[in-house]
């Protein structure tokens, strides 16, 4: 339901770009991908490769951009991170995001950090994701650049 509505939110967003051939990705190992379940991956679909092309997402946080674009990606196309907190509920409880919608939370892989780190994406169901680099401290909307 949350890759669908971020597909849609996609979509419109990127409506005015120009059409690009398909791009298969190439495979990548457990070793390459680092906090990937290879179990669980799922090849982008060609209508994912098309949509996103050469975008790239960021959340400006403090007036500098963090660019979480392997993370949407990895959501966008039904892949999972090792960490159960990946592509759970996410239950508001800091209550710094709007009330009126129910979230999925996936991890966002933090450099030298052995573990889930403290850092996530919270997804609403029509696609809006927001980030938070401190563990539910703050949240800053995703965009496409």
């Amino acid at each position: 339901m949350i890759r669908l509505a971020l597909l849609l939110a996609l979509s419109a967003c990127t409506a005015d770009l120009p059409a690009q051939a398909p791009r298969a990705p190439a495979p990548r190992s457990q070793a390459e991908a680092p906090g990937t379940s290879v179990a669980h991956a799922q090849r982008p679909s060609a209508a994912w490769r098309r949509l996103t092309g050469d975008v790239r997402f960021f959340a400006a946080v403090d007036g500098s951009p963090v660019d979480v674009t392997e993370t949407m990606q990895r959501i966008a196309s039904g892949g999972r991170n090792e960490h159960r907190n990946d592509g759970t509920p996410f239950q508001n409880r800091e209550r710094r995001l709007p009330r009126d919608h129910s979230y999925t939370e996936y991890v966002v892989p933090t450099p030298g950090v052995h573990g889930p780190g403290p850092r996530r994406i919270a997804v609403d169901e029509s696609g809006q994701a927001y980030y938070t680099p401190d563990h539910y401290g703050h949240f800053y909307p995703v965009s496409r650049k």
